[in-house]
């Protein structure tokens, strides 16, 4: 790809930076700049997020970070089958209280109730499934460390697209001991239910579990449970990203092996040596 070292002045916006194939303008700050009218493309990616005016250029957002503090894993099985493992990323900055909720509950639980052997209860397509009712197993239980509830936190993390976990409520500060994951974006979800992580390894799983068979209450037919839970150690925090177009983050989250990561990386790479004139 052709990158041309640039010092550029946007309505009296200076600073070094690189000019795109595209015509887009990207500065040292990682900021992506494009006329207005011209869809933003980075290197050869189309995106829709949100833009901040800047006379006649646009300001383009990049995805949103957020610090891994722990790392949860979840065992899936569908009756006998194993599904595979999931690694949740747990954001303790933003949620603490929920974020050590859901670590005792996923260790040594609460009164000897943990999610070990907890079925997910509710499954619905292109949305999310959810589970962790470690007290009647059927979607209606509630406990904590905290008591039977406690409240929200942190209610302006976007569920901005699959892979989220967040705490199942009733309503506002009724979080308990449920928890859901987003299979797609869910907005309708954002300023009602407290995001805790994201999955970071395992994506894939969440998808088998999506398409679960389900009566017309969204109640799987099939026994599908978490068979074993714990945390794994995560020596010091890391970050990671909602952006849809992180090819590292998808590879890891599909759990893509690694010899298949580099092909996929080497293909991409072709093809955009191709693509260039």
């Amino acid at each position: 790809m052709n990158i041309h070292n640039l010092n550029i002045s946007f309505n009296s916006r200076a600073g070094l930076g690189w000019f795109w194939s595209s015509g887009v303008f990207q500065d040292t700050s990682g900021t992506v700049w494009a006329p207005d009218g011209l869809p933003y493309l980075e290197g050869r990616r189309f995106r829709r997020p949100g833009v901040l005016r800047n006379g006649d250029y646009k300001c383009h957002k990049r995805g949103r970070q957020f610090r891994v503090t722990d790392q949860v894993y979840l065992d899936v099985k569908n009756e006998d089958k194993d599904l595979g493992r999931l690694v949740i990323g747990l954001f303790g900055d933003l949620a603490p209280k929920a974020v050590n909720n859901f670590k005792v509950l996923a260790t040594k639980g609460i009164n000897g109730k943990s999610y070990k052997g907890t079925r997910f209860n509710r499954i619905i397509k292109r949305f999310m499934v959810q589970g962790g009712d470690v007290v009647s197993d059927d979607g209606s239980g509630s406990i904590s460390i905290y008591g039977d509830t406690f409240d929200d936190e942190n209610l302006e993390t976007q569920h901005s697209t699959g892979g989220f976990v967040s705490m199942a409520n009733k309503g506002k500060n009724t979080n308990g001991c449920q928890f859901l994951i987003t299979t797609t974006g869910a907005p309708w979800l954002d300023q009602l239910h407290t995001v805790i992580g994201k999955v970071v390894e395992g994506q894939k799983v969440v998808h088998l579990l999506e398409h679960t068979p389900t009566d017309v209450e969204d109640r799987p037919l099939e026994h599908v449970y978490i068979s074993d839970c714990g945390l794994l150690p995560t020596p010091q925090p890391y970050y990671i990203s909602d952006d849809p177009y992180d090819l590292w983050a998808w590879i890891k989250a599909s759990a893509v092996p690694l010899t298949m990561s580099f092909s996929i990386l080497g293909f991409f790479h072709w093809m955009i040596r191709k693509m260039e004139i």
